[in-house]
């Protein structure tokens, strides 16, 4: 008789794209992930209010809720708030947008197009082991929970909302 094999790690994609999420799901199931796909940033408060991922790659770019208001939205509940996040996009950040990417901890920041497959299947591989061995304390090495180590962040700039909607 074999011993059970562990739970497959839980991987939220929150991707407006149905190319680009079919693109990341379809290498992470083949790695024995169980993948998740929000179309959008109400979508991934859902889920992650549902079941809790062992990690997110997500977009910034999101018709709804952008995703520095869902980043707003995990990093402020302690149950989301050491969830390691991933975010893959092909906005061009501003220095505040950026300032704000450090304020809520990202793991890793992946500009689209700069990134073979193989390549972002080993950073997100990367992110969920560093987020075992942490006990998912985020990439800096100290849980955005902590109102003392938050105290440190320089607070978002004025007129970035948390979050944004595009009107169409």
């Amino acid at each position: 008789r074999q011993p059970a094999s562990p739970p497959a790690k839980a991987l939220l994609i929150v991707e407006e794209s149905e190319q680009a999420a079919i693109q990341v799901k379809d290498f992470m199931v083949e790695n024995g992930y169980e993948v998740t796909v929000a179309k959008n940033g109400k979508m991934a408060i859902e889920t992650v209010s549902d079941k809790l991922p062992d990690a997110i790659v997500m977009d910034l770019v999101l018709t709804d809720i952008d995703g520095f208001g869902v980043l707003k939205f995990l990093r402020d509940k302690e149950e989301t708030c050491n969830i390691p996040v991933l975010v893959l996009t092909a906005k061009q950040l501003t220095l505040e947008e950026l300032d704000l990417i450090r304020k809520y901890d990202v793991h890793q920041l992946i500009h689209k197009g700069d990134v073979h497959k193989s390549d972002l299947q080993k950073a997100i591989v990367s992110m969920i082991k560093h987020g075992e061995m942490t006990g998912n304390k985020t990439a800096f090495g100290y849980s955005p929970c902590n109102p003392e180590t938050l105290q440190t962040h320089k607070e978002p700039p004025q007129g970035i909302p948390g979050i944004c909607r595009r009107n169409n």
